[in-house]
């Protein structure tokens, strides 16, 4: 008797065993078919963002506050902080708060916003720079959309093989600063 105890004893340990393994692999197949899921999930997220962006930096609204912000810089007068729209930067600090988390990818982001993105910091940079000194040098003042310019400049260097073409601030290219300025205030603001 007490040997077929220990055979019995011998054949559950087994079918526990053979079942461990069954549903460890299991398990790893499911946690594998989820990572696969979530990649798909990311990237409709992604592109999902990235669509009602567009969408909003072409609507009647931001067209406006993009003519109107243009024609202020392009005045150079002394604004006060509270006359200044600030619409387009908070935008773009939208644009790269979510690029940071991970709902927008960069590469999508520089094909859609780069020529913008650049342009436009580079027009608000001396607005944004005194906006800090005034908030007791805060630093992260439209932080999200200062490091969204250096990213643009990576992809653009990548995408160029070293070679990047992005717009640049400096003495030469403060015409192109300039036109880019005057296009702003082109907009039709009636679609």
């Amino acid at each position: 008797m007490p040997a077929i105890q220990t055979i019995a004893t011998c054949v559950t340990a087994g079918a526990t065993v053979a079942l461990c393994v069954v549903a460890y692999r299991q398990l790893r197949y499911a946690s594998q078919q989820l990572a696969k899921i979530e990649s798909v999930s990311r990237s409709e997220l992604q592109i999902t963002n990235q669509l009602a962006l567009n969408a909003k930096f072409e609507s009647k609204e931001m067209r406006s506050d993009r003519k109107k912000l243009a024609k202020l810089l392009l005045s150079k007068k002394k604004t006060k902080h509270e006359d200044v729209p600030e619409q387009v930067p908070n935008f773009f600090e939208t644009v790269g708060t979510q690029m940071r988390v991970g709902y927008l990818n960069p590469e999508l982001v520089w094909a859609d916003f780069q020529y913008w993105v650049v342009r436009w910091w580079n027009a608000l940079h001396p607005y944004i720079m005194d906006e800090r000194s005034r908030l007791r040098n805060n630093e992260t003042i439209f932080e999200d959309f200062e490091a969204m310019v250096e990213i643009m400049y990576r992809v653009d260097s990548a995408r160029r093989k070293g070679n990047p073409r992005i717009f640049d601030l400096q003495a030469e290219v403060q015409e192109e600063l300039r036109s880019f300025l005057l296009e702003e205030t082109k907009l039709d603001t009636r679609k």
